[in-house]
């Protein structure tokens, strides 16, 4: 969701995926994405940025990213079927395999995808918490199976 409005809040539910949040200070434009690991291999963060840039004019360099808590890599295991298209889309550095276990982290993904899309690093900023280990701070759908809450993010100008 993106929006140029001043004082609408634009909000999205999380309980592992990652929230993303964008801001352009010079076009007054703000963005929020849900991005689990499907819409994160389907680029969601290139998407946005997409958006931003054809509804509003915002210059990618100008953007502001926040990448909230979400599940990383220390626990955020997998199959083959969804790592295999993960390392071949985005490279053998995205998947770990520790103890016969495969793990994705969708924060390098993310972060590739947005220095190929022309944000500075400096423009960005992670949480770099993980929601699966951190039970005193979040829900996590993985960690209770299915029977938790939702953390909400909310962005506004």
């Amino acid at each position: 969701m993106v929006t140029d409005t001043d004082g609408v809040s634009i909000v999205t539910l999380h309980a592992d995926c990652v929230p993303i949040f964008m801001a352009d200070r010079k076009k007054r434009v703000v963005a929020a994405g849900h991005a689990g690991w499907k819409g994160t291999y389907r680029q969601i963060v290139v998407k946005m940025l997409r958006r931003m840039n054809e509804c509003f004019g915002s210059a990618y360099e100008d953007i502001l990213v926040g990448i909230g808590p979400h599940i990383r890599s220390c626990c955020f295991e997998v199959k083959r079927d969804v790592a295999d298209p993960f390392t071949g889309r985005f490279g053998d550095g995205v998947v770990e395999e520790r103890g016969g276990k495969l793990f994705v982290n969708l924060q390098d993904v993310l972060l590739g995808d947005l220095a190929r899309a022309g944000v500075p690093a400096e423009n960005v900023t992670c949480a770099d918490l993980c929601t699966h280990c951190e039970e005193d701070l979040f829900y996590s759908h993985r960690r209770d199976n299915g029977q938790t809450g939702a953390m909400g993010a909310f962005i506004a100008l």
